[in-house]
């Protein structure tokens, strides 16, 4: 008798609990695949958005700004950001090296004040290719006082493309300083923070803050086959050449974020898919037993019929 022929005959024999067999390890599957596919995309996810939109594959920074971000510290920001990019680009190892300034500011309309996000970037090299995102109107040009807004912050501000609006903020030295921006564009971006914000040529943002060649930033993209710890390196030697003990260069996972919590929540989530993984080998192993013991006798039988035990087995 053929082995698929008796396996099939033992499948049916006992039809409830071979569906619940089948219906606990189906569902110990799918349980697993859902969990590791959950937190493979959030993980892959969340890292895209952190290497795009915040901090991009490196970053260079001020060590003491995250502590006092709060207070818009821009004396905490890099000087000579312009030269320190033209080496960073001639050592080669990268293939986008661009500065970034977010600051806030206060717009006042009909005697409200509403505060908003600026960030001064370079449109044409920045990782986050803001191109891509643009919905309405067209990209700031270089050097000039137009801006481009997200979506919800143009609904916030009530305006749209063409339309103008004053924002105020503090200065490199303290002071307020004012200036008009007219709206070339608007863009609809992935996420609530990035899309509230407005965005204009770094070289305004500098001319508006009195930053001079500042930038709070530098957002670092490595060239392919070029690993991020020898690119982090390859930056900390220029640093470190120049005497700029108090910058850092860091990978971006490195970086303490929400990131770090989603790794140790994937941790968790293998826990559980092991967990689940034991429930359905201990629903096989049972049947397999039940099975067994219950056929002792047809065991018997086909022994004595002469099927040795390797073909018993199977």
């Amino acid at each position: 008798m053929k082995l698929t022929t008796m396996a099939w005959r033992n499948i049916r024999r006992n039809s409830r609990r071979t569906a619940l067999s089948a219906s606990a390890i189906a569902v110990a599957a799918m349980t697993i695949v859902l969990l590791f596919s959950l937190i493979q995309g959030m993980t892959e996810d969340m890292a895209f958005n952190l290497k795009h939109f915040y901090m991009g594959e490196i970053r260079v920074r001020h060590s003491e700004y995250d502590k006092n971000v709060h207070l818009n510290p821009l004396h905490l920001s890099i000087a000579n950001a312009s030269e320190i990019m033209e080496e960073i680009n001639a050592v080669g190892d990268f293939v986008n090296v661009s500065g970034r300034i977010q600051f806030p500011t206060g717009v006042f309309e009909d005697g409200e004040t509403t505060p908003i996000m600026g960030m001064g970037i370079d449109f044409e090299n920045d990782m986050m290719r803001v191109a891509d995102f643009l919905s309405e109107g067209s990209l700031p040009s270089a050097g000039s006082t137009e801006v481009l807004l997200g979506s919800r912050a143009a609904e916030n501000l009530g305006i749209g493309v063409g339309d103008k609006f004053t924002a105020v903020s503090t200065t490199l030295r303290r002071a307020s300083n004012g200036m008009t921006f007219t709206v070339a564009g608007i863009g609809k971006f992935p996420l609530n923070d990035i899309d509230s914000q407005f965005y204009l040529p770094l070289e305004t943002a500098q001319r508006f803050l009195r930053t001079g060649d500042r930038a709070v930033d530098l957002i670092l993209q490595s060239a392919p086959g070029v690993s991020a710890q020898d690119a982090r390196d390859a930056v900390a030697r220029i640093l470190s050449a120049r005497g700029l003990t108090d910058i850092e260069a860091e990978i971006w996972n490195d970086i303490p974020s929400s990131y770090i919590f989603l790794v140790i929540a994937r941790t968790a989530y293998y826990i559980m898919g092991m967990v689940f993984y034991v429930l359905a080998s201990t629903v096989i192993i049972n049947t397999i037993m039940m099975t067994i013991f219950e056929r002792t006798k047809e065991i018997g039988t086909l022994a004595s019929m002469g099927m040795d035990g390797r073909d018993i087995v199977k």
